[in-house]
């Protein structure tokens, strides 16, 4: 990941927030992204079913960020259509989980 993007955050499948400049490692097996951290952490990114470039989108995405952005949550979505990933703000996504 690129040096400098510390507001840069990636939601697991399990609702934990892993700060993108970390990330060392990203596999994609059986339809499941999991990433490993410099501290040797793994976390599984999304649940099965996923295409099999999909931690190949992830850096697109990652690489799509506006590095003026403050706090940025990048997580995968189920769609009609299959998965993706989806830039959010955490301003965002505070004001969306309270409204639920």
């Amino acid at each position: 990941m690129r040096s400098g993007t510390p507001n840069v955050w990636v939601r697991s499948s399990d609702d934990e927030l892993l700060r993108a400049d970390t990330l060392v490692r990203l596999r994609c097996h059986d339809g499941v992204v999991e990433a490993t951290s410099a501290a040797g952490r793994q976390a599984r990114l999304t649940g099965p079913g996923c295409p099999p470039d999909f931690h190949l989108q992830l850096l697109l995405e990652l690489a799509r960020v506006n590095l003026d952005d403050r706090w940025v949550v990048v997580a995968a979505e189920g769609t009609a259509k299959g998965a993706k990933w989806a830039r959010r703000t955490a301003d965002d996504l505070v004001g969306r989980s309270a409204d639920a």
